[in-house]
């Protein structure tokens, strides 16, 4: 599977930054994860504020701008933290299945978005990483049963032996 990971909050990192600096949470899960998916063979790419292009244990790295030139060798775009679907298809015209992976509570700025039907609608499926943050967004947002899992349901099929 081709998976692009869109993490268009700006910071500049690499597969490499967890094990050597301090860095978010939830950028230092998705290194990790990526990692693992590409040592399963996928192609994994990660879309964010860093200036120059690299690849390090099989992830390559390049700036969010570049989102357009890979979407046609792209099976699927993880977007973390950021309710940006109704942004990327409007604007870019990105058409593959996006996954919102949100590590947020429902008061955060960056998911706000969600509150909108139009954003919603443009997700093609929602996870997270609790019962009790799924349970929160499902009922504050609205967001259908049947776009939404915990972390594990949409990385086991990703992949069904990435360890969680």
């Amino acid at each position: 599977m081709r998976i692009v990971f869109i993490d268009n909050s700006g910071w500049q990192y690499t597969v490499e930054t967890p094990y050597e600096r301090p860095l978010g949470g939830s950028q230092s899960a998705l290194c990790y994860l990526a990692a693992e998916l590409a040592q399963l063979g996928h192609s994994i790419t990660i879309l964010n504020g860093s200036a120059t292009a690299s690849e390090s244990r099989g992830v390559k790295i390049a700036n969010f701008s570049a989102l357009l030139e890979l979407l046609a060798d792209v099976d699927v775009g993880v977007v973390l933290n950021r309710s940006i679907a109704h942004m990327l298809r409007r604007d870019l015209r990105v058409s593959i299945p996006l996954v919102l992976w949100n590590q947020h509570a429902p008061n955060q700025s960056d998911i706000q978005e969600l509150r909108g039907l139009r954003e919603r609608k443009n997700w093609n499926a929602f996870a997270f990483v609790s019962d009790w943050q799924r349970h929160h967004f499902a009922r504050i947002f609205w967001i259908p049963a049947e776009k939404v899992g915990l972390c594990e349901t949409p990385c086991r099929r990703l992949s069904p032996n990435v360890p969680i």
